[in-house]
């Protein structure tokens, strides 16, 4: 008898808990939350769940992150059940911290795709109140209201508690403080976080770290006379430069950039060698002329940008970007005072025509006048291939469905099919008469390349492959001088030829960049090397070391 009337207690008291408004609505909203958050920002958790559970990882670092997540979970759960169940006036104060959060981690992934760092709190807090007013600005995005707005919602269904006071809001401060601690000396720093909980940690990071403030090296030099040229950056996605016609594959993928060359126009140092095999490392590396990789120094944060030496000597800048609407390449939001004009996915749009649109936008402006420096990233041939092109336009069949990726001669097919429709016809679109290069120099690379599940590979790049690491390197235009195109070039030599290309004098540059292609000779060659997804430098022209 006894243990029946203890079960229907315990029924009693699990059915009031369910009962409570408070509880039920932390419930709610901390899912809420979560799945808002992988939806519609990244599915961070999903993505580093998988990689805990696929990745031969030691058991230790395994457990440290199951448990950091099974934390932060914890901490907004209890943030959210007290803020329901307090006094009005602690109440207030728990809507304030979790709105100006939310607020900032919001607005700020819509800019750089990504939450708020220690870093970034200690480069606001030496920035003039100007800079704040420009970034919050840029940063701003309403999407952030929508869980503002059911937040106060549940503050005005559930109802107000003496119960819990300030001195609740105080101890919780105090666990919330000594988790994050916690995870800050025994954690995992990588392991996401809902936006709320990611706040605390920064918090947490920033004050026992001091992170170090980098700024970017300034250019001391002012061009007095105009450019006379057109310079444009192509950085393409994922293209694989032994796949392009104009490279000698044995489909004619490229039919429109073949004709350029055979008017003289292109020179064309083959495959070239990318500095990495993921695209935030090689696009940096572009944009700041670093050096080397893996970048210790943290000299992507230091070097002047491109745009920098391209305003120095009097160009008009433009930056377009087919792939995002946030700064993803290593610029920062302080970099944007050398652009002029950036262009994004809000005007350029997410669909197949979005290249289409950049290259229309760059032929009009430099249709117009000299004096324009343009770098593009464009949407390219992203992973999956099939979404690259339409469906009438294939022209190599069979082609996989979504899901059957595995037949290397169906995923080659779709592969140059996508090839042939968004990179000829982008040139199409961005040179469309020979005539048109004749004040205008075209850079033409891409990021990395593709395995295209050669040799048994599962992945499409972000790995350690020679095929990862193949990308193509054009110069399309008039030039006076002869090129050795017989030089084995990689990356690392666009900085300077960009450079030379703005005529920038040698007393202007503020490091010794690696050298020019108008400079390198075939004699010159040596050992490239580029980044893998483990972190590895590794040499592409040894046959032993590069798998």
């Amino acid at each position: 008898m006894a243990k029946d009337n203890t079960s229907s207690i315990q029924r009693i008291s699990i059915h009031k808990v369910f009962q409570n408004r408070a509880f039920l609505s932390a419930i709610l909203f901390v899912l809420f939350l979560y799945a808002l958050e992988e939806t519609f920002l990244s599915p961070r958790h999903i993505i580093y769940l998988w990689i805990l559970r696929s990745y031969h990882a030691p058991i230790l670092y395994r457990l440290q992150g199951f448990t950091e997540i099974i934390f932060s979970f914890l901490i907004v759960f209890l943030f959210l059940w007290l803020s329901f169940s307090s006094q009005i006036r602690v109440r207030i104060v728990y809507f304030l911290i979790l709105s100006s959060a939310t607020l900032v981690q919001y607005n700020y992934w819509n800019t750089l795709h990504r939450f708020i760092t220690a870093t970034d709190l200690n480069t606001a807090r030496n920035s003039p109140p100007d800079l704040w007013l420009d970034s919050a600005a840029l940063f701003f995005d309403p999407f952030a209201f929508i869980p503002i707005t059911i937040y106060l919602l549940l503050f005005l269904w559930t109802k107000q508690s003496k119960r819990y006071g300030f001195k609740s809001f105080l101890l919780l401060s105090l666990f919330i403080v000594g988790a994050n601690v916690t995870i800050y000396y025994v954690g995992q720093k990588d392991t996401p976080a809902p936006a709320i909980q990611s706040m605390f940690k920064t918090l947490t990071s920033a004050a026992f770290t001091e992170s170090v403030v980098y700024l970017r090296e300034e250019v001391p030099f002012q061009s007095d006379n105009a450019p006379q040229n057109n310079i444009v950056l192509i950085i393409d996605e994922s293209v694989r430069g032994d796949r392009l016609g104009i490279n000698g594959y044995h489909r004619p993928t490229t039919p429109y950039l073949e004709e350029l060359a055979v008017k003289g126009k292109v020179h064309n140092w083959g495959t070239a060698v990318s500095s990495a095999t993921c695209s935030m490392s090689s696009n940096i590396v572009i944009v700041a002329g670093l050096s080397t990789l893996p970048d210790d120094e943290k000299r992507a944060d230091q070097n002047a940008t491109i745009f920098q030496y391209a305003k120095a000597m009097g160009y008009q800048t433009y930056y377009f970007d087919a792939q995002t609407k946030y700064l993803w390449t290593g610029l920062r939001v302080d970099d944007l005072q050398y652009i002029d004009h950036w262009v994004n996915v809000k005007t350029l749009g997410e669909d197949l025509d979005a290249d289409f649109r950049a290259a229309d936008a760059v032929a009009e402006v430099i249709q117009q006048n000299t004096g324009n420096f343009i770098v593009i990233n464009k949407k390219g041939v992203h992973f999956h291939y099939n979404d690259v092109y339409p469906p009438e336009q294939a022209i190599w069949t069979p082609i996989p469905s979504r899901k059957a990726y595995d037949d290397l001669a169906m995923v080659s097919n779709t592969y140059d099919n996508a090839i042939f429709y968004n990179v000829d016809t982008f040139f199409r679109r961005l040179i469309p008469k020979p005539q048109a290069v004749e004040q205008t120099i075209f850079l033409y690379t891409s990021d990395h390349g593709q395995t295209l599940i050669e040799n048994g590979a599962s992945w499409s790049h972000c790995g350690e492959t020679k095929n990862e690491a193949l990308v193509p390197l054009l110069l399309i235009g008039d030039f006076d001088n002869r090129l050795d195109v017989e030089y084995r070039a990689s990356h690392y030599n666009i900085f300077a030829t960009l450079l030379d290309l703005m005529d920038v004098p040698s007393e202007a540059r503020i490091r010794d960049y690696p050298s020019s292609l108008f400079l390198m000779k075939a004699s010159d060659s040596a050992d490239r090397y580029y980044l893998g997804g483990n972190g590895q430098s590794i040499n592409f022209d040894r046959p032993d070391e590069a798998p």
